[in-house]
C-alpha cells in the first residue's frame, strides 16, 4: 500500500463522518426513514467499505474512483435534505465538512495514485 498515512487517515475520518451521519439521520423526520434516510446511511457505509477495500488492494484507482461516485451520491441525498428542512442548519454545516474532508483525503490519495501509475 502507499507510503503515506492518507489511506489510515481517511478510514478513521470515514468512520467519524459516518458516526456522525447516524447522529444527524436520529433527528430527521420519521417519514423520510425509509427513502432518503436509508439512501444516505447506505452511500456512507458503501463509501466506507470501498475505501477499507481500496487500502487493502494493490490496484486501487479503480476502487477509489467508484468510492468518489459514492462521496458524490452522499452530498447529493445531503443537499436535498438540506433543502427540504429535514436536517438543521448547523448539522448540514458539520456533516458537509466531514464529507469534504474526506472527499481532500480522497483526492489526494487518487492522484496519488495516478501519479505512481505513471
Amino acid at each position: 500500500m502507499a507510503e503515506d498515512k492518507t489511506p489510515f487517515i481517511l478510514g478513521e475520518k470515514t468512520k467519524d463522518m459516518v458516526g456522525y451521519l447516524y447522529d444527524v439521520m436520529a433527528h430527521a423526520p420519521k417519514y423520510e426513514k425509509f427513502t432518503t434516510q436509508t439512501q444516505a446511511k447506505n452511500l456512507a457505509l458503501e463509501f466506507a467499505l470501498l475505501v477499507d477495500k481500496a487500502g487493502k488492494s494493490t490496484r486501487c484507482k479503480a476502487v477509489l474512483f467508484e468510492a468518489d461516485l459514492k462521496l458524490d451520491g452522499l452530498r447529493l441525498i445531503i443537499d436535498i435534505m438540506r433543502d427540504r428542512n429535514y436536517i438543521s442548519l448547523h448539522r448540514y454545516e458539520t456533516l458537509t465538512r466531514h464529507i469534504n474532508e474526506c472527499g481532500r483525503l480522497l483526492g489526494s490519495w487518487i492522484k496519488a495514485e495516478i501519479e505512481r501509475s505513471k
